[in-house]
């Protein structure tokens, strides 16, 4: 059993596979503890809370002696927005997070600074008004009201599977990053709480690092996730290769949705392709042309691409007769460094054999 506050073995420490995951639900974290009933004047303050990728105590803490502050502190810990963590010097956690609309309250908004340590305690809260510089709350200290331990290990223990169930849907609805912590903190919970996991949700837990390592961003891993299993497949199985050829994202999925044939050709010389200066769309273009033009440009490319010809420079010489050809791969190089482009180059290669031999002539002599 994993102690709460330490890093699940299926959390994604990137950026964009969290905010993934928060996409994934209809709000980001939010307090387990119930919405106060009619009857309560203000709604109590949690004893725990989910917040980003931790299930935090609370603690307790000396009561404001502002009443202001008294009403306020509540909602403090309702979370509306995103989430931001710092990691300080000390190796304590930072949060800051948008409260809540604090009804009735004429400083709306708030914004949340949470502060927590490696053992998911609460150390300080403080907040300020968003739209009243000078309203804030003032920075109070929170210290455990329990005996280290292991939480779980005897509160979960105790609980009902229906309540267990609940809190696991709960998760599910708000937070799904809270939901995998909730996985790690209870042998009995893991499977309640894998039961809540949607289909797109299991697929960036179990994808999400690789795919962010490649650059994808979080509407990148969501929209791949909703794809059909064919278009996941091939990206999954490929990604690393054709993100060292230059593939985004985009261009990834787009080549899914491509035939075998053209699949196959791009995967087998992205490489090759890459190097000589093609981008995605073109090593697509390309697999879609005639044979004979994906035999020259690949494999004149890299002399081509030496020489200043760009990919619409090589497809075009591709089409040339085989004299034209021949002659700009045998003078390329010369013509390239006296300052010719690829099309003065196709241009002299189609004059009479007496100027094209001139030119040569004159460009050798002059070394």
């Amino acid at each position: 059993m994993r102690p709460v506050g330490a890093t699940p073995s299926l959390f994604v420490q990137t950026p964009a596979l969290s905010d993934a995951l928060s996409k994934s639900a209809s709000a980001t974290a939010q307090s387990t503890t119930p919405s106060a009933t009619p009857q309560q004047q203000y709604p109590i303050i949690p004893s725990r809370m989910v917040l980003g990728r931790s299930l935090l105590q609370i603690g307790s803490h000396k009561p404001p002696a502002d009443p202001r502050d008294k009403a306020l502190l509540p909602y403090l810990f309702k979370p509306d927005g995103k989430v931001s963590e710092q990691r300080l010097d000390n190796g304590d956690i930072q949060c800051c997070y948008p409260v809540a609309h604090v009804p009735g309250n004429p400083d709306n908004p708030f914004e949340a600074t949470l502060v927590f340590g490696r053992n998911s305690q609460l150390k300080e809260l403080s907040a300020k008004s968003m739209s009243n510089p000078e309203r804030t709350f003032p920075s109070t200290s929170f210290t455990s009201t329990r005996a280290p331990g292991l939480f779980g290990s005897s509160d979960l223990a105790q609980l009902s599977n229906e309540m267990l169930g609940r809190i696991a849907e709960h998760a599910a609805s708000t937070n799904p990053n809270g939901l995998l912590a909730l996985r790690q903190t209870n042998w009995h919970l893991n499977a309640i709480a894998d039961s809540h996991i949607t289909p797109e949700q299991r697929f960036l837990i179990n994808h999400g690092q690789r795919l962010g390592d490649i650059g994808f961003s979080a509407d990148a891993m969501l929209f791949l996730a909703e794809m059909p299993e064919e278009v996941r497949s091939f990206v999954l199985e490929h990604c690393a290769t054709l993100h060292a050829a230059g593939h985004i994202a985009y261009d990834m999925r787009k080549l899914a949705e491509k035939p075998e044939e053209v699949r196959s050709f791009v995967l087998e010389h992205c490489a090759t392709l890459h190097a000589a200066g093609h981008i995605a769309y073109d090593m697509r273009k390309l697999a879609e042309m005639p044979e004979e033009v994906r035999s020259f440009v690949l494999e004149h490319c890299a002399t081509l691409h030496a020489a200043g010809h760009i990919v619409y420079d090589m497809r075009k010489l591709a089409e040339k007769p085989e004299e034209v050809r021949s002659f700009v791969l045998e003078h390329c190089a010369t013509l390239h460094a006296a300052g010719h482009i690829a099309y003065d180059m196709q241009e002299l290669a189609e004059k009479p054999e007496e100027v094209r031999e001139a030119v040569i002539k004159e460009l050798k002599a002059k070394g």
